[in-house]
């Protein structure tokens, strides 16, 4: 990926974006900031400033609670908090995948990345 890269998605593209809510602390309690984007074309982002503390091991998504958490491969877990609802999971559930992405702040230009599975729960 090109280092002068920044994350937009087309307004037409956009199924979805916004601030995660409450704010994901790591474990030691300092905020990390995501935002969660979701595209018409069934793609996921999360765009975080701060680099992670661990390492990611995969997402979940709830189709009945509409929650999105993170699970790191120490096994703890990051509640998102996006106010999703059914209207959005359409499109969670034909994604099989989440691009993690690391932004410079202000700028969004693209600093790291990963992609992750997404694992639907049915609980």
């Amino acid at each position: 990926m090109d280092d002068n890269q920044t994350y937009t998605v087309s307004d037409e593209d956009r199924a979805y974006q916004g601030q995660t809510h409450p704010v994901v602390k790591d474990e030691n309690g300092n905020s990390i900031d995501f935002e969660l984007v979701i595209t018409k074309s069934c793609q996921i982002f999360l765009l975080h400033t701060t680099p992670l503390e661990e390492k990611v091991g995969w997402i979940e998504f709830g189709l009945n609670d509409f929650c999105m958490t993170i699970i790191l491969e120490n096994g703890q877990q990051r509640d998102l908090g996006a106010q999703l609802t059914k209207e959005y999971s359409k499109y969670i559930q034909n994604a099989y995948q989440v691009h993690v992405v690391l932004i410079e702040p202000g700028t969004k230009k693209y600093i790291d990345g990963s992609n992750y599975p997404i694992i639907l729960r049915t609980d």
